[in-house]
């Protein structure tokens, strides 16, 4: 496994020193994954950080806990904590983060989210229904392929990703969608496939062979919304779209759902998650430069139904 290879590089190394290189990957990973490329405009390690920006939000002078600092392409600014662990079964413990969500939230100013990227497995549940903190943990990691580290050590871009190409069956559906829709001037369909057969992909080539440009994308479970990011945001990344998105869904809500989508929490998504109809209305309004998209649950429809009221969209 490449995850590997990457860890037995450090294993001689001090904990500070493999501290400061997996900073440096999670720098190299929020800089080029779709989900984060798409969403961040600028990623500093603390040491990096503009001091007009330093002063902005309060930050420490020296590592109290904050190793990275984002801005979003809205402006927003994000804290992230890299916490590097040899034992991956070891789990992020409320004593663990008090520091960094104290400092984050409490001792700086005007940040956002907190995103804790760490190996280990897993973290308490305390910070459950908190949807200013965000986690990625070991799975991401051993994800990552050869070409990820390879440009990591040679301190370049990854290869550019290859849009996907629709099957026969998806390119059938697409064509009866543009029908449906273009020719017949159908304001509502329903698209029946099988699972396994690529909805997903085959849902953003419809949205952009309609050449639509505000986007709802609801699906039943947070399970299925990380999947639905993963898949539509790879793609804008790979055909460089100008892309604003947004997540709209809580554990409060999902909640009422079956117990297996439970597993996955907002905080697994690793990015916002808002709920509040006065801050989607907002980011509704907001001048926007290319394709909106909202990526929601059912549960969250009267929030964005709310949202769209009060935007008068």
């Amino acid at each position: 496994m490449i995850w590997n290879s990457y860890k037995q590089s450090l294993s001689k190394l001090s904990n500070k020193d493999k501290g400061d290189s997996f900073e440096k990957l999670v720098k190299h990973y929020l800089t080029y994954n779709p989900q984060y490329a798409t969403k961040l405009k600028y990623v500093w390690l603390l040491n990096e950080t503009p001091s007009s920006i330093h002063r902005k939000l309060n930050l420490p002078d020296q590592d109290q806990g904050i190793d990275l600092i984002c801005e979003t392409n809205d402006g927003e600014y994000w804290a992230v904590q890299a916490k590097y662990h040899e034992d991956e079964t070891t789990s992020q413990t409320w004593r663990s983060l008090s520091t960094f969500t104290g400092l984050a939230f409490g001792v700086c100013k005007n940040i956002s989210f907190g995103l804790v990227c760490t190996t280990s497995e897993r973290y308490t549940k305390t910070l459950k229904n908190q949807d200013n903190i965000g986690f990625c943990t070991g799975e991401i990691w051993r994800g990552l392929d050869e070409d990820f580290f390879t440009s990591l050590t040679r301190k370049r871009k990854p290869k550019k990703l290859k849009a996907y190409k629709p099957f026969n069956h998806q390119k059938r559906a697409i064509k009866e969608a543009h029908k449906h829709y273009v020719t017949n001037n159908e304001s509502r369909g329903k698209m029946i496939m099988p699972c396994g057969t690529g909805k997903s992909l085959t849902a953003f080539w419809i949205a952009e062979k309609l050449d639509s440009k505000m986007i709802l994308v609801a699906v039943p479970s947070l399970s299925l919304i990380r999947q639905t990011l993963q898949v539509w945001l790879r793609e804008t990344y790979a055909k460089g779209w100008d892309v604003d998105w947004i997540t709209v869904c809580s554990d409060k809500t999902v909640s009422k759902m079956e117990k297996d989508d439970l597993a996955v929490l907002t905080q697994d998504l690793g990015i916002p998650a808002v709920t509040d109809p006065k801050v989607i209305a907002s980011w509704l309004r907001k001048r926007h430069s290319g394709r909106v998209v909202v990526f929601t649950t059912y549960q969250s429809g009267k929030a964005i139904a709310e949202a769209t009221r009060l935007a008068r969209r």
